[in-house]
């Protein structure tokens, strides 16, 4: 590390004591950044942060939580990270060998502190994912987890959507191999297109916004294609009068004003998902099909 990146000195005059008794809090010790695993979920930060980084040091503490089954293993000891993943990939590459912690022993509370931090600065889906998943097994509903940590409902239920990924979509995003927007917007497919979308990592490596619309459409197309229009084609002209109960001649009635109003009353019911929007654009084509093909009742009919 150059001397322009070197960690400003601490001066404990910038910080005079407090006026009032604190509670010591959760033990800081520095641990060594070998102890963390070597690829952590969530976004790289961002270029600024890791320039901050290496030159004031990683002034807020990473928060670690002592578990059994914990990845980061330290002094015979396993712990899991709670916050500070962004943290801990900027302290390795401005070249740190340790890093400030915050260390808990084992707690009930891990998920929520995850959450509650996570609230305060930049989304880490799928650690925050993660944490809500803890949660709801543990038996909290949406209302106790925002109660409990602050974190915003309607961000809640956009990490809730991640369950509907597909595993190798979820690694990928887990790996930063895709960006935060894919992953939802994939989420949001059925899972045959999420599979198309994972034939397409493997081929190329990464997933584009182009990729995702791509899908989409063809989805919209074969839906629109597998419709089958020709049960609208016109009917055999009848000439011959029907007669109603009361011995008056009337027209035949035309078959296709009931399913016009069946395809009406589906575009009305239609739901607006992703996969509801498919059939709302397969039913709007048929309709479109009717009017251009000039198949609703002449006005001599109706006249008639």
């Amino acid at each position: 590390m150059s001397t322009t990146d070197t960690p400003m000195p601490f001066s404990p005059g910038l910080f005079p004591a407090p006026s009032v008794s604190l509670p010591a809090g959760p033990k800081l010790t520095q641990i060594p950044l070998t102890a963390f695993p070597a690829d952590l979920a969530g976004p790289r930060p961002g270029r600024e942060f890791r320039r901050a980084v290496a030159r004031y040091g990683v002034v807020v503490p990473v928060v670690l939580e002592e578990d059994p089954n914990g990845q980061v293993a330290h002094r015979h000891s396993t712990f899991t990270l709670l916050d500070g993943n962004r943290r801990v990939m900027a302290a390795r590459e401005a070249g740190f060998e340790t890093i400030p912690a915050r260390v808990f022993g084992a707690t009930t509370i891990g998920s929520h502190l995850t959450l509650a931090l996570n609230g305060l600065r930049t989304a880490n889906p799928v650690t925050e994912y993660e944490a809500i998943r803890e949660l709801t097994r543990a038996g909290h509903s949406e209302s106790d987890i925002t109660r409990l940590t602050g974190f915003p409902a309607s961000r809640l239920r956009a990490r809730m959507q991640l369950a509907r990924l597909e595993p190798a979509l979820f690694d990928a995003l887990r790996r930063q191999a895709i960006t935060q927007g894919i992953a939802e917007g994939a989420a949001r497919l059925p899972v045959a297109l999420q599979s198309e979308l994972v034939d397409t990592l493997e081929a190329t490596g990464k997933l584009t916004a182009k990729d995702l619309r791509a899908v989409r459409q063809a989805s919209l197309d074969t839906a629109v294609a597998s419709l089958p229009i020709d049960i609208f084609e016109p009917a055999p002209s009848v000439d011959v009068p029907v007669a109603d109960v009361a011995g008056v001649a009337t027209a035949p009635a035309d078959w296709r004003d009931s399913v016009r109003d069946l395809l009406e009353e589906a575009l009305r019911i239609a739901p607006t998902t992703a996969e509801g929007r498919a059939v709302r654009a397969a039913i709007g084509a048929a309709l479109v099909e009717m009017r251009v093909a000039k198949l609703e009742p002449s006005t001599a009919s109706q006249a008639a």
